[in-house]
């Protein structure tokens, strides 16, 4: 399935998505998912079904490896899952 959030400027769509990708705790109130108080800890298999794209991507002043990889340490980044990524949205020709 798939969802999204419209809406006016500033109804706080972009709020709700950070606070469900837990990227952001709520100041006060709560959020139910499944009839359940959401409280933010670490769950792999829903964080695994998410996606979020922002309003506006910053890119990193860095290679492109860098940027796919966003988020991982330079001597952790797997070179394989970056190939894979670029394989997976058509860019791999693009940058090779």
């Amino acid at each position: 399935m798939i969802y999204w959030l419209t809406g006016q400027p500033g109804h706080g769509k972009t709020t709700l998505a950070k606070i469900i990708m837990g990227l952001e705790i709520p100041t006060f109130g709560h959020l139910y998912i499944d009839n359940e108080i959401w409280s933010g800890l670490n769950f792999p298999d829903w964080y695994s079904q998410l996606a979020y794209v922002p309003q506006s991507i910053p890119l990193l002043n860095a290679s492109i490896i860098n940027n796919i990889a966003f988020g991982e340490a330079e001597l952790e980044i797997d070179i394989e899952s970056v190939k894979k990524a670029t394989e997976d949205v058509r860019f791999a020709d693009d940058i090779q």
